[in-house]
């Protein structure tokens, strides 16, 4: 009994051994693989430019001078890419100091006229406040005089109504200069301005002026221009301004159309600043007045 048991437990043993070996030689018959698939689904083809590799070169069928020949050929590749990325950052240098040519004028003029830098009066309307406007009593009043200047080209006579006057800062002041067309013809003029001594132009504060606008006078005629001006009370508290007493206002008139009808003063017309060589033109031979040198005519 005991012999048969182990010859049943033996088959039986034999009979899975079997069936294991039979199991896997069936899963290696298998050629169903769910990821390949998934992998090769999700992978596009490649294309025909893709498939087919670079050609490659195969220097040792290649004589030494068709070598020189390609190597003088990626140099000069390489060069033309080099000199191409030099070309492009030259031009973008000479693009923006362009850019700052053009803007510096109207910008120094902006930053002279915001700070009085340059002797330029400052034109800054928020200064232009009611505690600004309070007389302070100082010791002595300080002397404001008046000159001015046209160019040879303008026949204008072109001089103060006054020659100086006395104010306190904080204190508002009224003056007047005259200008007169003595020529035949209607002509446009403008003017400029400009303080002396230039560290005492951050406190000189125009409210109304003439500069900067085109003024048009017929053949003949004869106007009055104001000038409304303050000093900033703040004057009397700086210590460098300690030992200024005089403070000399001075305007220069240019002719903003020349004898060919050519106009320079278009870019001040749409509010912009006239350019330093169209200054320089109509500076040229400029001739200094004063009321004393000024007679009727």
């Amino acid at each position: 009994m005991f012999g048969s048991k182990c010859i049943r437990t033996s088959l039986y043993m034999r009979s899975n051994v079997t069936s294991s070996v039979l199991r896997l030689a069936t899963t290696r018959q298998i050629s169903f693989k769910p990821c390949t698939r998934l992998y090769s689904s999700s992978t596009p083809p490649p294309s025909p430019a893709q498939s087919k590799s670079a050609p490659k070169i195969d220097l040792s069928k290649l004589s030494r001078d068709d070598i020189r020949k390609l190597h003088e050929f990626k140099m000069a590749e390489k060069l033309k890419v080099k000199n191409r990325s030099i070309a492009l950052y030259f031009s973008s240098i000479a693009i923006v100091f362009l850019g700052l040519a053009y803007a510096a004028v109207p910008l120094y003029r902006a930053i002279c006229a915001r700070t009085g830098f340059g002797g330029i009066p400052i034109t800054d309307r928020r200064k232009f406040t009611d505690d600004k406007l309070i007389p302070v009593d100082i010791d002595k009043r300080l002397r404001v005089s008046f000159t001015s200047e046209v160019s040879q080209i303008l026949p204008w006579k072109f001089v103060p109504q006054q020659r100086e006057v006395y104010v306190l800062p904080g204190e508002t002041a009224l003056a007047f200069y005259k200008a007169k067309n003595n020529s035949d013809k209607d002509i446009i003029g403008m003017a400029t301005y400009s303080i002396t001594p230039g560290d005492a132009a951050q406190y000189f504060n125009k409210i109304q002026c003439f500069c900067f606008e085109e003024q048009k006078l017929a053949a003949g005629e004869e106007v009055d221009m104001p000038v409304f001006f303050f000093i900033d009370p703040e004057f009397a508290t700086d210590p460098a301004m300690r030992n200024i007493d005089d403070i000399v206002l001075h305007y220069t008139f240019f002719r903003a159309h020349y004898g060919d009808g050519s106009a320079v003063s278009e870019a001040a017309s749409r509010g912009e600043a006239i350019s330093p060589e169209e200054q320089q033109k109509m500076l040229t031979n400029a001739t200094i007045l004063s009321p004393a040198d000024v007679k009727d005519e």
